[in-house]
């Protein structure tokens, strides 16, 4: 390898970053937290799980859903919904079962003037 590579290289690895290039993506995926295929799977999912929300797919949901659902529909990221739920700011009322907080599908399509 030469000495430039290695320098950068060493520069984008302390940075956190490193390049993906058995995809053919010439991005970078960050290594906090895991390996970069983890990471790159990770980020790929979330590019999957982008979805539009209408009235009728909320409710297809069913009677409740999850936080982290409830959270995309109100457009709120999953960190900041659990950190709102915990200090009880979530603008929907919440239940908590156990670890897991649940969100009425009612309740949202309240909050957003559809029912």
């Amino acid at each position: 390898m030469p000495v430039a590579g290695f320098a950068w290289v060493r520069l984008n690895w302390a940075c956190g970053r490193f390049p993906v290039g058995e995809s053919g993506l010439a991005s970078f995926v960050p290594l906090w937290g895991g390996a970069v295929r983890a990471n790159l799977r990770r980020g790929v999912q979330a590019v999957a799980e982008r979805v539009v929300w209408t009235a009728e797919k909320v409710r297809e949901l069913g009677l409740v859903t999850s936080l982290e659902t409830a959270g995309q529909i109100l457009g709120i990221g999953r960190s900041k919904a659990y950190e709102m739920a915990r200090h009880d700011e979530f603008p929907v009322p919440l239940m908590r079962v156990g670890r897991k907080y649940t969100v009425s599908v009612t309740a949202i399509l309240k909050y957003l003037g559809v029912e």
